[in-house]
């Protein structure tokens, strides 16, 4: 930034993302951990949830496993204060379990945790629209 602090720090190789990249808002709160294997989301992606002029992050708002830049593996969120909020199950891209805080047993997610999913992606997306998380 232009009074010096960091607001995203990572490596490229061959100009493509490897390793991880770490990302802070204008206030020097950490908004985002991802890691990237030759420009795909590889690894947990973390998020957390932060407010204007705050120089930390407030609470962990997502943890998200991704594999070949798909979803893979159990997304968790939390609420801004931070209870549990909901877990979803991705293989390969596609929601294949839903449940508030925890992971059900249901195989074929009710629409209504189908929306929550959807609504999530979005939201994650706003956070950092210009890392096209």
């Amino acid at each position: 930034m232009q009074d010096g602090r960091l607001r995203a720090v990572g490596a490229f190789a061959h100009g493509r993302k490897t390793g991880t990249f770490i990302f802070w808002n204008t206030s020097g709160a950490r908004v985002a951990v991802i890691p990237y294997q030759d420009d795909e989301k590889a690894g947990t992606v973390a998020l957390w949830y932060t407010v204007p002029g705050a120089r930390r992050e407030l609470q962990r708002k997502l943890e998200a496993p991704y594999v070949e830049n798909r979803l893979h593996g159990i997304k968790r969120s939390w609420s801004p204060r931070g209870g549990r909020r909901a877990e979803f199950r991705y293989q390969r891209g596609v929601l294949i379990d839903a449940g508030p805080g925890r992971t059900t047993a249901r195989r074929d997610p009710q629409p209504e945790a189908l929306a929550q999913a959807a609504t999530d992606e979005t939201t994650d997306k706003q956070l950092l629209p210009r890392w096209r998380l």
